[in-house]
């Protein structure tokens, strides 16, 4: 008899916990299974696109960004010994990638008012020196 009444309430609490995760979202006036909380999900994020597409139908691209201006910061970048042609270009170039990073970089320099720098690290592990400079709480480097 206590095997049957054990039996009969594992399938009881097998079923309540199998219709409790049944998943069923209320459905609005539409008929669209979206509760509110997605609906003003969805508002939000037309309004974000709504922000960025300009009139003539171009994406803003600089809307969301800082128009802070820094009075010619010097932002100091240490890459790795031998990357330096690969992350940064003192002068514009033929080949497109190298020329895209070169103007980025340009365009990121007037946008701010900074100007970037770049240091090579003393072997090719990068991250030894920058341990050292956190560590010894020199501000050397910011990227």
């Amino acid at each position: 008899m206590l095997k049957r009444t054990f039996i009969a309430l594992l399938a009881a609490a097998t079923i309540f916990a199998l219709s409790a995760c049944s998943g069923n979202k209320p459905s609005d006036s539409s008929g669209n299974n979206s509760g509110a909380g997605s609906q003003q999900q969805q508002q939000e994020q037309e309004q974000g696109q709504e922000q960025t597409v300009e009139a003539d139908g171009e994406i803003d691209y600089f809307g969301d960004l800082s128009t802070d201006r820094y009075d010619g910061y010097n932002f100091r970048m240490l890459v790795r010994k031998g990357a330096t042609n690969t992350q940064y270009f003192e002068e514009d170039s033929d080949d497109n990638v190298e020329s895209a990073i070169y103007r980025r970089n340009k365009e990121v320099e007037e946008k701010y008012g900074i100007t970037i720098s770049v240091s090579e690290s003393s072997d090719t592990n990068s991250d030894t020196d920058a341990l050292n400079s956190i560590l010894a709480g020199d501000d050397a480097y910011d990227m």
